[in-house]
């Protein structure tokens, strides 16, 4: 390259220089980030009493749903729930992720506790309830604060190696004639009308 040409070049390299280097920085745009987390409105836990219409309890902290994390590693779908609160008490508590893919799979993962068995069972299954052959091993916090959390690591191979995933949680707990809910997103309905989170590729 003739030297005229390469001085000329040279401002336009030292620009574009900070910007590549930016670019690599700041890595996948948002819709493709490895994972993401919504938060939930505090104290919007809804309760059922035999077949009275379910209202809001705002004094109910225990199971109250504060944020969602899903986080779609090379390997696994790591899924948490945050809480306000979430204590061993009651007739048993459910935690609910049920997942869509790009690859049009759809998995319900479910953690089971009750008195005997805190420390958590999870079962995955399909859409017709068919049982999925999938190790799939809860790790439940309980604390009276905000340090409670419940987390599942799911490995990408239960779910068929997706490019990404979309999720929509929730939790449930009972003790004697009432049932307390909480979707993980404000405007979700656990059971009818669930709200699954944006799209989380690969990381």
């Amino acid at each position: 390259m003739p030297l005229s040409r390469r001085r000329a070049a040279r401002p336009v390299l030292l620009v574009l220089a900070p910007l590549l280097a930016a670019a690599t920085l700041l890595g996948p745009t948002a819709a493709e980030a490895a994972s993401h987390t919504g938060a939930d409105a505090a104290s919007d836990v809804v309760v059922s009493t035999g077949a009275k219409p379910g209202k809001v309890d705002a004094d109910h902290r225990n199971g109250d749903v504060l944020s969602a994390t899903v986080v779609h590693g090379p390997k696994a779908v790591t899924l948490s729930l945050g809480f306000a609160k979430l204590v061993r008490t009651g007739a048993w508590q459910r935690h609910f992720f049920r997942l869509v893919t790009d690859e049009g799979v759809r998995r319900e993962l479910v953690v089971d506790a009750a008195p005997g068995r805190w420390s958590g069972r999870a079962t995955l299954t399909g859409l017709d309830q068919h049982l999925e052959a999938c190790d799939v091993r809860p790790t439940i916090t309980y604390a009276a604060d905000s340090t409670a959390r419940v987390r599942v690591v799911l490995p990408r191979v239960c779910l068929s190696g997706p490019s990404w995933v979309r999720v929509s949680a929730g939790t449930v707990t009972a003790s004697g004639s009432s049932v307390h809910a909480d979707d993980a997103r404000t405007q979700g309905k656990l059971y009818d009308a669930p709200v699954f989170g944006p799209k989380v590729a690969r990381g």
